[in-house]
């Protein structure tokens, strides 16, 4: 079960990463599906003291089982949108971590995700529903596109 941790303001913040693979000449965006249908990245919550990217790291891995990666110092990604919870709507926020993955092998945590799939970025656009979320997309790529080579 997902565990909201909303502050006395009604706000939650959560922390994950955009893994990108490059593959002939092109980046693709691991995309993960959780229970309830949306696609998006890895994220979640701090636990016992955790700093952000210790937090996203360990939801990557917790979520995927990927341990190879490179997390790119510098740029992140701050997703925000409104969700209901119990009939209280939760300002949320994400920052996401932008990281390079060379192994595409993924074991996914059933308990919290019914899919997954390494996208192109038109793909990925396509398979995100909203909006904020195709802007993170939006941002990697064009970050990505200036400051890496798409072969890893």
């Amino acid at each position: 079960m997902v565990q909201q941790q909303v502050d006395k303001n009604g706000s939650d913040e959560s922390f994950g990463i955009v893994p990108l693979h490059g593959n002939d000449g092109e980046f693709l965006f691991l995309l993960i599906q959780q229970k309830e249908g949306a696609w998006g990245f890895p994220k979640g919550h701090p636990q016992n003291n955790e700093n952000e990217l210790e937090t996203a790291r360990r939801e990557l891995l917790e979520e995927t089982k990927i341990i190879d990666i490179q997390i790119i110092e510098g740029p992140f990604f701050i997703e925000r949108y409104e969700a209901e919870h119990d009939g209280i709507t939760i300002d949320k926020t994400v920052k996401y971590f932008l990281a390079r993955v060379p192994e595409t092998k993924v074991t996914i945590d059933h308990s919290e995700i019914i899919g997954y799939g390494w996208f192109t970025y038109e793909e990925s656009l396509d398979l995100v529903k909203y909006e904020s979320r195709k802007n993170i997309i939006r941002e990697a790529k064009e970050y990505a596109d200036k400051h890496f080579e798409k072969t890893l």
